[in-house]
């Protein structure tokens, strides 16, 4: 069953700035913030140019509006990923990466100013690292700590990324693509390095998902094992899960 809270409004399409007839507006891409009390949407204008954010407060009852951040002259929004409560990284259409604050109208910090489309971000929070991956297929990882700087990097896929996730520990970055793939790397090397590659899915690959530590029991062994399972949606229409544990730390 679902409950629907409220139904959020369409981006408005600032005509001033548009010239073509037919463009409309999607919802992006759309993240909570870590403790619950922000919801933020990214929003991309249908000639892919153009785009906005939109930020909602949890008012107990209902999402109230708090802010829109119209990028109608820089390019429309692709990822999203929470650094803390109030701070989130916008990844957009032009290559863009900065990070916002839930309570400015204006980007807080500039990681990245142009390049490939970014199409998905993974931060892990005890690292203070953050994931890039970009239509062309690279990988980026930027660190934080007095300002952002690029840690490492590969050309990891020949297509779109579309989805990144860490494992516990930072250490290990897990991506999909386009391309088919779901590959493990070790972060830690620059550039970074390739533990394994799953080409099992016969399209495109759209999120991978590390599991919490699964238990099984062996009742007539009396023993019991530890498994992680690393799971990966396709456009083929399956959903396929591998036991990676042998590859963490």
């Amino acid at each position: 069953a679902s409950c629907i809270v409220k139904k959020l409004s369409k981006f408005p399409v600032d005509k001033k700035n548009v010239k073509k007839k037919d463009l409309f507006s999607v919802y992006n891409r759309v993240i909570f913030s870590p403790d619950g009390e922000y919801l933020v949407a990214g929003c991309l204008y249908s000639d892919e140019t153009y785009g906005s954010i939109k930020i909602y407060h949890n008012e107990g009852n209902s999402w109230k509006e708090k802010r829109v951040i119209d990028l109608n002259t820089v390019s429309g929004i692709r990822s999203l990923v929470f650094l803390d409560n109030n701070r989130f990284v916008a990844g957009q259409n032009n290559g863009k990466i900065d990070v916002w604050d839930v309570t400015n109208d204006k980007s807080h910090e500039i990681i990245k100013l142009s390049g490939s489309p970014v199409y998905s971000l993974a931060y892990h929070n005890e690292t203070k690292s953050l994931a890039v991956g970009y239509e062309d297929g690279a990988i980026e990882v930027y660190k934080n700590g007095k300002g952002w700087k690029k840690a490492t990097s590969s050309k990891a896929h020949i297509s779109i990324v579309h989805g990144l996730c860490f494992d516990d520990e930072g250490k290990r970055l897990f991506s999909c693509s386009a391309d088919k793939s779901v590959i493990i790397w070790d972060v830690e090397s620059n550039p970074m390095k390739e533990l394994m590659m799953w080409e099992d899915h016969s399209k495109s690959v759209f999120e991978v998902h590390l599991s919490p530590a699964i238990f099984l029991i062996d009742s007539t062994q009396n023993d019991t094992t530890q498994i992680r399972l690393l799971a990966s949606c396709s456009d083929d229409a399956s959903v396929r899960l591998r036991n990676i544990q042998d590859y963490l730390f």
